[in-house]
């Protein structure tokens, strides 16, 4: 008995320590993190004049600006993730300051989509329109980087640095036969002969029809990568896809020697020249600022006037993620957050226009509809502009058809207009295992959607019946809200994907342009003349929340918790993997957006 009451003691203790010591490591996260919190909500940040922006973009490029309180502890991870939205208002603002002479660019590699760097771009062009020049270093050039310096007064290089012209590539990992294996097999319902929604869990090579369309839609970004690269760099002799096709431009002695780069310097070098063109004493320092720095600086400045309705307010409201029921998180697009946040903005007298930042290849079609008719309903009161950022495919297209006016960069992924189901049928793999079902049911379909048995004709009729409707609807919605007949439709539906280009032409875009471009509608339309203010919503999340949602939130699940801890170097297979399998039953509104193109 003595030792029994010692065993229990002796666990009683541990068990006790192990939680003290829990919570002592949370204590010690929060604290650690306090400094860099007010690290990244400073606002004291001042600008030199003749100062130089200097843009490096060594952070992810994201849709909001955003803070990881973990990034400072981790040697792989920055603190910030900066906001498409602000950096590109932050480079137009720099256009008309006075303080800024110019710009630095040290782009290296991006951590952006196609469509992101193009708006980042777009951005760019406006600053040089100017007459402020721009000049650019990097130790590597890849090819997404290039889509900037290309436009720079000057573009240098390190003499034995890497230079990447190869063209754009998509891959998809197909799971088919890993299922078979274990016994699982998915059984696929949609309505579009494109729809490729899921096919990598059913097939082991994709499509003829989304081999179609995935070659249709590259073939496009390198298109226009093509031409943009070429209009500003026109001593580049032969067109791109020479170059790509023959390797011949894969290091800083073969750029210089085909005229993508002026010259070929170290970086000191480079700092000379900056020294010697801007006219500024060597032994002085360069007046810069960072692009982080400077959008606390705008913020700093802006914010009073924001907060006191001293200038018209432009919402901005991004949408980024999947499109899913309930309130979503930071990382998804909950159908009844943007509803309350719609209906909120379009009783705020204060907002005389939303811009609603689409990045998303859809979801939960239930989902997509909430959401639409909040926005359909914003729409009838204020002027609304939605602005397509790399994606805004299946429910990400649902979503924008009530707008006033779409904008959609050359290169997004859009259209996807169709309509997806699936269940998985596991009872082969449960007898590999040994496992028996047995079911009771008071009604014949009690047990519909169970894995552990095949579907009957009469629940195949009724699937495939829900599937068509949701189908109609969503072609209805289109046909309403872009002014198209329904043959028009039918025709460019199919659950097909497009290029921004491409819905332009087929009218499901009204225009070409960045998200600066969707705001200059914005003001036009709300008869703005002068200053504005923006309010990015939804509202960045407090530091506790984020500590609290991360570490206690079930349904974040493990997998988003390490990503939103160690970045999105975890797994890519186990990635395309969940994001390919829906997470809940329903019919989906979802375009294949594991798509990697590269």
């Amino acid at each position: 008995m003595k030792k029994f009451l010692k065993y229990v003691f002796a666990t009683f203790i541990g068990t006790l320590f192990g939680i003290i010591a829990f919570f002592l490591i949370i204590f010690g996260i929060i604290a650690g993190s306090v400094s860099m919190v007010s690290d990244f909500t400073q606002t004291d940040v001042t600008v030199k004049d003749s100062s130089f922006l200097v843009l490096t973009f060594q952070e992810p490029i994201q849709e909001k600006t955003s803070f990881n309180p973990f990034g400072k502890m981790l040697m792989s991870q920055k603190a910030t993730s900066l906001g498409l939205t602000e950096m590109c208002e932050s480079i137009r603002d720099a256009a008309d300051d006075e303080k800024i002479r110019g710009v630095i660019l040290l782009p290296d590699i991006l951590q952006a989509q196609y469509t992101t760097v193009f708006e980042i771009r777009r951005a760019l062009e406006l600053f040089k329109s100017s007459g402020k020049p721009i000049y650019s270093y990097a130790d590597v050039y890849s090819q997404k980087s290039y889509i900037l310096s290309s436009l720079a007064d000057f573009v240098g290089m390190q003499p034995q640095g890497m230079f990447e012209l190869r063209g754009i590539s998509s891959q998809t990992i197909f799971f088919k036969d890993l299922l078979n294996k274990i016994g699982v097999q998915p059984v696929l319902f949609r309505a579009g002969k494109y729809k490729s929604a899921a096919e990598s869990l059913l097939l082991d090579s994709l499509s003829p029809a989304n081999r179609e369309q995935i070659s249709a839609y590259i073939t496009d970004i390198w298109s226009h990568y093509s031409h943009t690269v070429q209009d500003s760099r026109e001593e580049v002799e032969y067109p791109l896809s020479y170059y790509a096709d023959n390797l011949i431009v894969w290091n800083a002695t073969n750029a210089y020697r085909h005229k993508f780069v002026d010259s070929v310097l170290f970086y000191d070098e480079f700092l000379s020249f900056v020294y010697k063109i801007a006219h500024i004493p060597e032994e002085k320092d360069i007046p810069q600022v960072g692009l982080s720095q400077y959008m606390m600086y705008r913020a700093q400045k802006n914010e009073p006037d924001l907060l006191l309705g001293k200038k018209p307010k432009i919402a901005v409201v991004i949408a980024e993620g999947s499109i899913n029921m309930g309130e979503g998180d930071e990382t998804s697009i909950g159908a009844r957050k943007y509803a309350r946040m719609l209906r909120d903005l379009r009783k705020d007298s204060t907002v005389h226009a939303i811009v609603l930042r689409i990045n998303s290849g859809g979801g939960s079609a239930l989902a997509s509809d909430i959401i639409w008719r909040e926005v359909q309903r914003a729409a009838d009161e204020k002027p609304l502009i939605v602005s397509m950022g790399d994606y805004a495919a299946s429910g990400g297209y649902y979503i924008a058809t009530p707008a006033h006016t779409i904008v959609a960069e050359h290169t997004t992924l859009t259209g996807s207009i169709g309509v997806f189901g699936m269940y998985v049928r596991a009872n082969e793999g449960m007898e590999k295992l040994g496992l028996d079902f047995d079911t009771v049911k008071t009604n014949n379909f009690s047990d519909f959607g169970s894995p552990f048995r095949d579907v009957t004709g009469r629940e195949l009729a009724v699937i495939t019946t829900g599937i068509d409707e949701v189908y109609d609807t969503f072609k209805l919605r289109v046909e309403e809200g872009r002014n198209l007949s329904p043959d028009v439709v039918d025709s460019i539906a199919q659950g097909r994907i497009w290029s921004g280009k491409d819905a332009y032409e087929l009218g499901l875009v009204d225009t070409l342009g960045s998200i600066t471009d969707a705001i200059d509608i914005a003001l036009l339309q709300a008869e703005i003349s002068g200053e504005y203010s923006l309010a990015i919503y939804p509202k960045s999340e407090e530091f506790i929340d984020f500590v609290s949602r991360s570490l206690f939130k079930s349904d974040m699940g493990v997998f988003s918790f390490l990503t939103s801890i160690f970045g999105e170097n975890t797994s890519s297979v186990l990635e395309q993997f969940t994001k390919s399998v829906p997470q809940k039953n329903g019919v989906y509104m979802q375009y294949p957006y594991v798509l990697r193109i590269e």
